[in-house]
């Protein structure tokens, strides 16, 4: 399954670079999810937004990526005010990331894979 992962907010330049060697350091993440290239936005492009383009495994893995991503935001000085997967025309929108936020992503991810 295919997941392009991309953050909202006052995003500095460096975190989609920070977060993506953050998630391939994760060892959870590293057994269920590749990382799949995305071009990046040109230059100067207003309202381009950088991609970090995943390929899960299974709809379960999502919820290594939803943690580790988490863990990543709280180690932040600028957090990130979203995060937005996009998959199969879907767009999901997270601000906080609690268990019950991981479980209906989870389910969400299973109905679009089980829809073909």
């Amino acid at each position: 399954m295919n997941i392009d992962l991309s953050l909202t907010g006052d995003v500095p330049d460096v975190a989609v670079p920070n977060l993506t060697h953050h998630l391939r350091r994760d060892s959870t993440v590293g057994r269920t999810v590749t990382f799949r290239p995305v071009p990046r936005p040109p230059t100067g492009t207003m309202g381009a937004t950088e991609i970090i383009g995943l390929v899960l495994t299974h709809a379960e893995a999502i919820s290594g990526v939803l943690i580790a991503y988490a863990a990543w935001r709280k180690a932040q000085r600028k957090r990130p005010t979203t995060v937005r997967l996009a998959v199969k025309g879907q767009t999901i929108e997270l601000k906080d990331i609690t268990p019950e936020d991981i479980a209906a992503v989870v389910a969400k991810l299973q109905e679009l894979d089980d829809a073909g």
